[in-house]
């Protein structure tokens, strides 16, 4: 946990500083997030590590963890079953989310205009993902497991659709939501560690900047701006245009908010 921390607050401080965008790329900061979320799925000691002791701090620690409230039962069992109670609510409700942003998003698709990619970018692409347009969603976005991109039933000029869609083609092809599910699994483990939520927001920004800078890889400095434009005009249609989607469903999904 005490290492976790420590990348953690590395990985904030790199997001949090303009500066160190210079430094470091996305790729190295993906590299960085993988490694804070192995360490906290496979929390063990491994053979090369070097332990500290630290007797005034553990010492007093453990007596207060085998300190028997009843015959038997120590305070390290209480808290390991409400640790345990907390992850059961976790995970039940999770799966409750994940049923109902399903149904949810079936509800949409049956109500949209489905399109391919390649006809509303008037080109060839690869893979030519399906897309939704309806007034059920607020902002374009991808939702569920689903490789499809949702947008909402408003006035785009060619090159904002264009732009959209790159982003939104982008995220599907770096399997963003599968990795966002990932943390929201460590956020339900680790519920009582506050760091993991910082974890959590780090990671939704974190996504939104590695999709924009491999989106603009390829693109003049002019292209880069009409697509900051139009990051700026789809938001200030968000604005204008409350969400429609229910909380329920809002770490099933990667919208532009």
């Amino acid at each position: 946990l005490c290492v976790s921390l420590l990348f953690i607050l590395f990985f904030s401080m790199i997001l949090t500083h303009k500066k160190s965008y210079r430094l470091f790329r996305a790729d190295l900061l993906f590299i960085l997030a993988i490694v804070i979320c192995l360490r906290m799925i496979f929390p063990v000691e491994f053979p090369f590590t070097k332990t500290i002791p630290l007797p005034v701090i553990m010492n007093p620690i453990m007596d207060f963890l085998n300190f028997e409230l009843f015959s038997g039962i120590k305070v390290m069992y209480v808290l390991f079953f409400i640790w345990m109670t907390g992850i059961g609510f976790g995970l039940i409700n999770h799966i409750k989310n994940l049923i109902v942003t399903n149904k949810f998003k079936d509800r949409i698709i049956r109500k949209s205009r489905c399109f391919k990619m390649s006809e509303l970018l008037q080109q060839n692409v690869s893979p030519d993902y399906n897309v939704y347009i309806c007034d059920a969603v607020s902002a374009p976005m991808v939702i569920g497991f689903k490789k499809c991109i949702f947008i909402p039933e408003q006035e785009y000029s060619q090159i904002e659709m264009s732009n959209i869609l790159k982003h939104e083609a982008q995220h599907l092809k770096q399997n963003d939501f599968i990795f966002k599910q990932i943390v929201k699994l460590l956020t339900i483990i680790y519920w009582w560690f506050p760091p993991v939520y910082l974890l959590k927001k780090n990671i939704d920004l974190y996504v939104e900047i590695r999709v924009d800078e491999k989106t603009t890889d390829s693109l003049n400095e002019n292209e880069t701006m009409e697509y900051v434009q139009t990051l700026i005009s789809v938001q200030k249609k968000i604005m204008e245009d409350h969400s429609k989607l229910s909380k329920v469903i809002s770490s099933n999904m990667i919208g532009e908010n």
